[in-house]
């Protein structure tokens, strides 16, 4: 059994670190860029816990066919229990928010890539399937319903949020990191880059 340790926790924190902190550096991005690309890290890797983790490599023995870890059926969404239904949404809704803070895009261009990631979660739990024989994940269709629908949840109601959040709010008012989410939510209260 392999768990979201020391062995995948390290070389994806390189990678991302070392891909966030390139852009910054490029773009001239201010601290307050930094401190929302390490609250989106540690969303990333809730994410990837909760999605991949832990791997039961010793079940494999027991792996029948790949039409037992397939469900196409969107009808057994309505047998979901509450909890696998929040569950499912609550995974991918910070997305569409911390992303406005770290990519820098508009609007419909982030909708699409937080769209196209949670939607990839389930393809990369297939793709598991497939090569490591796993008996312990599936690929099911209602949960990429429910991840793109959590994400879209995340970016309206985020955009809500920035409509009314730069009515209510002064630029001048605050520290830098309000002045930095006040710039964010009026660049996506405008339909511009985020960032």
């Amino acid at each position: 059994m392999y768990t979201y340790g020391y062995l995948f926790y390290i070389p994806i924190n390189i990678i991302y670190v070392i891909i966030f902190g390139i852009k910054g550096i490029r773009e001239n991005r201010k601290k307050e860029y930094y401190f929302f690309v390490i609250i989106f890290g540690i969303y990333l890797n809730f994410l990837i816990e909760k999605a991949f983790f832990p791997i039961f490599t010793d079940g494999a023995e027991y792996y029948v066919s790949i039409k037992n870890y397939i469900n196409l059926d969107l009808t057994s969404l309505f047998r979901y229990t509450p909890y696998q239904i929040i569950g499912n949404l609550l995974l991918t809704f910070p997305m569409g928010i911390l992303m406005a803070f770290v990519i820098n895009c508009n609007n419909s261009v982030r909708i699409g890539v937080s769209v196209l990631i949670s939607a990839l979660i389930e393809f990369i739990q297939l793709i598991m399937i497939f090569s490591l024989h796993l008996i312990d994940v599936f690929f099911d269709i209602n949960d990429i319903v429910l991840n793109v629908m959590g994400c879209l949840l995340g970016n309206a109601i985020f955009y809500i949020f920035c409509k009314i959040y730069i009515r209510t709010q002064d630029n001048k008012s605050g520290n830098s990191i309000i002045k930095y989410i006040y710039q964010v939510c009026s660049n996506c209260a405008g339909q511009k880059s985020s960032v």
